[in-house]
This record gives C-alpha cells, structure tokens and sequence, in this order.
C-alpha cells in the first residue's frame, strides 16, 4: 500500500467515525473491503444482485439529509439507496444494477490490498 492510498483510505475511515457514531469494528471492515474490491462479492449474477437490491430499497425508507453517494476511497463511490429513495428523478434500479456490476466488472481488488 502507497502512502498515498494508505493516508485515503484513513482520511476515509476517519470520516466514517465521525459521522457515525455507531460505528462498530465491523463496519469498518466492511468499508475497507468495499474499498479494495468494490462490490464483486455480491455479483455473483446480474439478476441476482438485482433481486437483492431491490429487496434493499424496499425495505429503507427516503431520507434527503443522507448524501446521494459517498466517496469511500479507491475511486469508488458508495450509493446511499435512502438518499436514492428520496430522489424526485432517481434512475431505475436496473440501471443502479448495472452501474454496481460494472464497478464490480472493472475493480478487482487483491488480498494483499486488503
């Protein structure tokens, strides 16, 4: 790990801390992988992710004091589905679907940048 991507991903876990008070351990762990290999774990098949996704967004409710998408370091931005929900104009899932696997397609990650 550079310096550079080690003091991004800090700045990174810095701010999760900060603006969530509720943090746990767990939660950064979960944001230090999303960092290093986007979301590849959960495309495993496009209908399937979408499956998941939708049951997702059915289940939070709109909220527009969240921020849309939250940079979470590595050139990857996390899409907040309560902020989305909130969204006069939001997309079609389909198309946050297919934007999810094709970060998923592109950013492979490896255990060691992990």
């Amino acid at each position: 790990m550079t310096e550079g991507t080690y003091n991004e991903l800090k700045r990174v876990l810095l701010r999760e801390v900060s603006q969530r008070a509720s943090a746990q351990l767990q939660d950064m762990i979960k944001l230090i992988y999303q960092n290093e290999f986007a979301g590849r774990h959960l495309i495993t098949d496009r209908d399937g992710a979408l499956k998941r996704l939708q049951a997702e967004y059915g289940e939070v409710a709109p909220n527009r004091e969240q921020p849309l998408f939250e940079d979470i370091g590595n050139g990857i931005s996390r899409l907040n589905l309560s902020a989305l929900k909130a969204c006069a104009k939001a997309p079609k899932l389909q198309t946050v679907n297919g934007m999810f696997a094709a970060t998923a397609e592109v950013r492979k990650g490896s255990e060691a940048g992990f």
